[in-house]
């Protein structure tokens, strides 16, 4: 964390003006209790200056990897926090943009602060503030902790899209069979062991090695209907879930990125990582 910075708040105004008041009161009337009361209370003020400080004394932060989101969604990043020394501070975390955080933190916490994800892209999250108007509310101690985890934004995926009638379909060349697994639906129809099927053995489906490759859908961008480019990526990003969930195989094209024809989580996230870095603007 950055150096502690303690700084008054609007109430150590009217707590002054309370003092002031309270010292003339016993001035005027010469009341011994009433001077007692008033350096009492300013003793107390200052005092609480070291209180508010104390707060942030000692605390030891780390970070989680923020999951990816899809863009107007809305990040969540975990966070743990422990005091040190046995203290019971209160806090509040503040992540710009965000949702602010109130703790009553003792030993260790793990947190999960939300905030809105943004457009799309990759992009550092932070700096997370810490601050602390324990007890009083007279002063306010702030630290910063630098952010230096990342978070991917991917396009938002349309609702509707256009059948990708421009997909490609990807030759991987030679291939060696394998054998036959239980048909899954989303299966291409060349790949069904028809003759199987017609002499009663159920229907299964013909594995390959993906040595050579694999037969599937190539998503091109150039071979998209003409449209803006953040409703093209919304496209993109809606045929490779819909065939990432159908388990199909797919691959994505992108003025100076290829990516080949595949599946898998690992798969899908590496296109959608490439839809999310794509260059703003508009292209039509």
């Amino acid at each position: 964390m950055n150096a502690v910075r303690v700084r008054p708040t609007r109430r150590l105004a009217g707590f002054l003006m309370l003092l002031s008041v309270l010292w003339l009161v016993s001035a005027n009337y010469r009341n011994n209790l009433g001077y007692l009361l008033t350096y009492l209370l300013a003793g107390i003020g200052a005092a609480s200056w070291f209180q508010t400080r104390r707060q942030l004394a000692g605390l030891r932060c780390r970070f989680g990897k923020p999951a990816p989101v899809f863009a107007g969604e809305t990040a969540a990043l975990p966070l743990w926090i422990e005091a040190a020394g046995g203290g019971r501070p209160q806090l509040r975390l503040e992540v710009p943009g965000g949702a602010a955080e109130n703790l009553f933190l003792e030993g260790a916490w793990r947190v999960t602060l939300s905030f809105p994800a943004g457009e799309r892209g990759r992009r550092r999250v932070g700096p997370l503030r810490i601050c602390s108007t324990f007890p009083l509310g007279l002063f306010r101690a702030e630290g910063e902790v630098e952010g230096g985890w990342l978070l991917w934004v991917y396009p938002r995926p349309a609702a509707q899209a256009p059948p990708p009638k421009g997909a490609r379909e990807g030759d991987g060349g030679e291939r060696e069979f394998e054998g036959f697994r239980s048909y899954r639906p989303g299966d291409s129809p060349r790949q069904i062991h028809w003759k199987g099927l017609a002499k009663g053995q159920g229907l299964v489906t013909k594995v390959f090695s993906e040595q050579g490759g694999e037969s599937g859908a190539v998503f091109d961008w150039e071979m998209l209907p003409p449209a803006a480019a953040e409703r093209r990526l919304g496209w993109l990003a809606r045929w490779l879930l819909d065939a990432e969930r159908q388990r199909r195989a797919y691959g994505l094209r992108l003025p100076g990125v290829s990516l080949p024809v595949g599946g898998g989580a690992g798969h899908l996230e590496a296109c959608l990582k490439a839809l999310a870095e794509f260059p703003g603007g508009e292209r039509d």
